[in-house]
C-alpha cells in the first residue's frame, strides 16, 4: 500500500506507530518530501530512526504523549 501511494508523486504524510513501521516508511518514502509522523514509544532506537528521516529531508514529527 505504501509502494503505491508513494509512487503517485503526491505530497503525502505517513504515520509510523512502531520501529519497524518507521523502517519501512523511511524506506518506502525514498527522495519524496514526505511527512513522517512518529506514534509509539520512543526508546533511543527509535528516536535515532526519526532523526535520520530528518537528515534525509522528511518532515518528522514525534508525538509526545503524557
Amino acid at each position: 500500500m505504501i509502494e503505491t501511494l508513494v509512487r503517485s508523486g503526491e505530497p503525502l504524510g505517513l504515520e509510523a506507530g512502531s520501529k519497524s513501521e518507521l523502517m519501512a516508511v523511511l524506506a518506502h518514502a525514498g527522495m519524496t518530501k514526505s511527512v513522517i509522523v512518529c506514534n509509539s514509544y520512543k526508546d533511543r532506537e527509535y528516536i535515532r530512526l526519526a532523526l535520520i528521516g530528518e537528515k534525509l529531508g522528511h518532515k518528522v514529527y514525534l508525538v509526545i504523549e503524557k
